[in-house]
C-alpha cells in the first residue's frame, strides 16, 4: 500500500489541478527579448487564467493540457500516466480554484520570464487503487480528502513575450481558506 501511497502522490503532484508536479528540468535557454517595464496587470492576468484553466483540466482532454503545461510538464504527465495504468490506478473528478493571486515575475538574461501565481484549489480530483480505495494524497504523500483547500504555488513560463503562459511546476505550500489572502 506504501508504493501505491507513493505513486498515487506523485501522479496527484503530476497533473496541477488534477495532480501536478515539481518540476525539475529548466526551460532550455532561448534568445531573450526584454520588456522595459514591469508587466502589466493585463499581462500577469494571462498567467492567472493559465493556472485556472490548468488547475482545472480534464486529465484526459490532450488539447487542454498541451494548451496550460509546458513540455517537460507534459513529458512528466505522460510518465506518471504510464506508471498508474500499469498500477492500476484511476484518477476521478476535477479539481476547483478559488482564487488566484499573482506572485513573482522575473526575466532572466538568457531563457524564457517566468512568473509565479498562488491559488487555492479545492481538491476534488481523486485516485483510486484497482480495489477502489481511494488513495488520493499530497505531495509528500499524506492522505488527502476530497474537497481539501490547498495553497498552491505554480511557476509558469512564456514561450511569447506574455501572450502566452505554461505551467512549468507548482509546489504544494499548505491550506488556504475561501477567502483570498491579500
Amino acid at each position: 500500500m506504501r508504493h501505491l501511497t507513493a505513486t498515487a502522490a506523485v501522479i496527484v503532484a503530476t497533473t496541477a489541478a488534477l495532480g501536478g508536479c515539481s518540476s525539475e528540468e529548466t526551460p532550455p535557454p532561448t534568445s531573450s527579448s526584454t520588456i522595459s517595464a514591469p508587466p502589466t496587470a493585463d499581462y500577469l492576468e494571462t498567467s492567472e487564467q493559465t493556472v485556472t484553466k490548468g488547475a482545472e483540466v480534464d486529465p484526459n482532454d490532450t488539447k487542454a493540457l498541451e494548451a496550460a503545461y509546458s513540455k517537460s510538464l507534459l513529458k512528466q504527465t505522460k510518465q506518471v500516466d504510464a506508471a498508474w495504468k500499469r498500477e492500476g490506478l484511476t484518477l476521478k473528478g476535477r479539481n476547483e480554484v478559488l482564487w488566484t493571486k499573482p506572485g513573482k515575475y522575473t526575466k532572466p538574461d538568457v531563457g524564457d520570464e517566468q512568473t509565479t501565481v498562488d491559488a487555492c484549489v479545492v481538491r476534488n480530483a481523486q485516485v483510486f487503487d484497482k480495489d477502489g480505495n481511494d488513495i488520493t494524497a499530497d505531495q509528500k504523500g499524506k492522505p488527502l480528502k476530497k474537497g481539501a483547500k490547498t495553497l498552491i504555488r505554480y511557476v509558469l513560463t512564456t514561450p511569447d513575450d506574455g501572450t502566452t503562459w505554461l505551467i512549468d511546476s507548482w509546489t504544494e505550500k499548505g491550506s488556504c481558506t475561501a477567502q483570498q489572502q491579500s
